[in-house]
């Protein structure tokens, strides 16, 4: 016959076990968010990669001289003095290029009616020419010498009746960076290469309606940055979960991106032991939300108009909305917090009255992956130049990103387009209104992809 042994313990021996009971619990659960965070990362992991290539140092010249001499009309850089120096002079242009390149030569002259001697009217004939600059023009693939020579003129009647001998010269047209020795199409190359091809400087040395994309360097993560940038701006704006955008005056209507919410789920999943990936919980608001993006994809094939894709939008994607929030709402009872899963809950449900104004137009978009293709050449490119020196850098940086992305949404080669601005804006728009030079005021076929 079995006996039942009993065990009795003490109170305090009670409540030490079960104090010891808790500290293993939160123990494991701390031990799988780390595991979790482990998992992501190696996942997320990439490798920096470096190589040299042929005319490095000419790019490098060039380009930071351009956002040198943008920098020099920004807001003053805080400044740190330090012990005098001598400043190594710069390098020679010749001591840059590789020997042997090919020269174009650009011939300047004035037009037979300017020849005209001031004093006596002859026609002044030419003297002879002087070399004013020498530029690095680069044809994708090609490198060119380009030297701009200006003739020079004078009276020969006054020569041999005057004691005085007027003297002309052409003018050779101003130079896109002052002083510096990079044509208009080397800074375009230089440009598209690093703002539109994400190239870091060292490997570049080797519509019905306008389309606009605008970058803006801010220095901080401050509410009041997208509040004063946004500050003329009423209607929709997609966006993200930054909570600054949710602190916008009235008029302007924050909607959210499922894209950044499935994000969430993606990463729950991706953190988990590849044995527990398939069967994870968070795969099923990944398919919640796959549905509304199927249904938009769907629509989009049709060709649907806004008031119709906002009908189809209430009748079949909103329901679907609803039972991934049961879901949502369902599992955050039980899900750790701060585990991936247990975040990609709370997001979902901290940003729900965001992500649900996507069905008040027929116009907005399910996500903000417009703006986030817009973001991309930036993202990469910061990945492999790492960073701006100073904020006056950053904003150039900005500035040309916002001409390359405008110019590329507006179907133009964005190449082309920045040769075209930096060939006419230095002599033509002096002191001028640069509107002519807008992406939309060059959509000639000459300058389309």
């Amino acid at each position: 016959m079995e006996t039942t042994e009993t065990v009795t313990i003490s109170v305090d021996e009670y409540r030490r076990f079960k104090a010891q009971e808790a500290e293993i619990q939160r123990l494991s659960q701390q031990v799988q968010w780390l595991m979790e965070r482990m998992r992501l990362s190696q996942k997320q992991r990439f490798g920096a990669s470096s190589e040299q290539t042929t005319g490095q140092i000419v790019m490098d010249e060039v380009f930071n001289e351009a956002e040198h001499t943008a920098s020099q009309e920004e807001a003053e850089e805080p400044k740190t003095q330090v012990k005098a120096h001598t400043r190594k002079p710069k390098r020679s242009l010749t001591a840059m290029v590789p020997e042997g390149l090919p020269v174009e030569e650009v011939v300047h002259e004035l037009p037979e009616n300017e020849r005209q001697c001031p004093e006596c009217g002859e026609l002044m004939p030419e003297i002879g020419k002087e070399v004013v600059r020498t530029e690095v023009k680069i044809i994708p693939a090609q490198l060119h010498l380009v030297q701009h020579v200006v003739k020079k003129y004078a009276c020969r009647n006054c020569e041999e009746t005057s004691d005085h001998t007027p003297i002309k010269q052409a003018q050779a047209p101003r130079s896109v960076i002052e002083g510096g020795n990079a044509s208009p199409e080397a800074v375009a190359h230089i440009a598209v290469q690093k703002y539109a091809n994400g190239m870091p400087l060292y490997r570049t040395s080797g519509c019905s309606q306008r389309a606009i994309v605008i970058y803006d360097y801010r220095p901080d993560w401050s509410w009041k940055n997208p509040k004063e940038f946004l500050k003329d701006f009423k209607g929709y704006l997609h966006t993200d979960g930054y909570e600054g955008y949710h602190r916008l005056p009235d008029g302007i209507v924050v909607v959210g991106c499922w894209a950044h919410a499935r994000r969430k789920f993606v990463e729950a999943v991706d953190s988990l032991p590849k044995a527990d990936q398939e069967n994870a919980e968070a795969n099923k608001g990944i398919t919640f939300i796959d549905r509304m993006f199927r249904l938009e994809h769907e629509w989009g094939d049709q060709g649907l108009e806004p008031e119709t894709r906002k009908k189809m939008r209430e009748s079949q994607a909103r329901p679907v909305m609803e039972a991934f929030y049961e879901w949502v709402i369902l599992n955050n009872k039980t899900a750790m917090p701060k585990s991936k899963l247990g975040q990609a809950l709370s997001y979902a449900l901290s940003q729900r009255k965001y992500l649900e104004r996507y069905l008040l137009d027929g116009r907005l978009e399910i996500s903000n992956n417009r703006a986030e293709r817009s973001i991309k050449p930036f993202v990469i490119g910061r990945k492999n130049w790492l960073f701006s020196n100073t904020a006056c850098g950053a904003k150039t940086s900005a500035m040309y990103y916002s001409l390359i992305e405008t110019a590329k949404e507006n179907g133009l080669n964005p190449f082309d387009y920045l040769t075209q601005v930096f060939r006419q804006a230095p002599n033509r728009y002096i002191g001028k209104c640069y509107d002519d030079l807008l992406p939309w005021n060059l959509l000639s076929s000459a300058y389309r992809c």
